[in-house]
């Protein structure tokens, strides 16, 4: 990839696991937290 090239850098985490973890804490958060996330985290 070209971070690895630019960089040296690699991703710890597989795309389809980040995405994962991503929409599990999302979804664990209580729906009071939700009004705390930014506009754009919101879907329409």
């Amino acid at each position: 990839t070209k971070a690895k090239k630019l960089l040296g850098w690699e991703p710890k985490v597989d795309r389809a696991e980040g995405l994962k973890k991503t929409y599990d804490y999302f979804k664990s958060l209580p729906p009071s937290e939700w009004t705390k996330l930014p506009k754009e985290f919101i879907s329409k």
